[in-house]
């Protein structure tokens, strides 16, 4: 065996190290079976590229605030009545968040109810949103 072959060898039976998000991963690739969707469904949901949702379901990267939100909303939809929020709670609580962040994300987002607002005032499409940019809650006309 060449020394080329030994190092191969090694790097095959080197025990992986975990993904920074792997939990999340998990309970993404577990809700898309369990929903009988593809990671390409939840992409043209939330309007983004399928290897985005691809690299959420192997744990490397999260999801930035908002489209974990429309994410969790989706869900709820595909689901239905039968999902425990609690559920949810226990997939993205390794991501790392700030909660208070995400709770007024949370609100700039949905309607009383728990509906998505995909709109603002005057049924203009909200700002974009992005984790590094502060941001104020604005007040929504009902």
């Amino acid at each position: 065996m060449t020394s080329q072959h030994t190092m191969l060898a090694a790097v095959r039976t080197r025990p992986s190290t975990p993904t920074p998000y792997a939990g999340f991963g998990e309970a993404l690739k577990d809700w898309l079976l369990r929903t009988d969707r593809t990671q390409k469904e939840l992409a043209h949901v939330l309007h983004v590229d399928p290897s985005t949702v691809t690299n959420w379901s192997q744990g490397q990267k999260r999801p930035e605030c908002r489209l974990l939100i429309k994410m969790l909303a989706t869900f709820r939809g595909w689901f239905g009545e039968g999902w425990d929020p609690l559920e949810a709670l226990d997939a993205i609580a390794c991501l790392g968040y700030d909660w208070p962040k995400v709770q007024e994300v949370s609100a700039r987002h949905f309607h009383r109810g728990a509906m998505l607002n995909t709109c603002g005032p005057g049924g203009r499409p909200l700002a974009p949103y992005s984790d590094t940019a502060s941001f104020r809650l604005r007040p929504r006309s009902m």
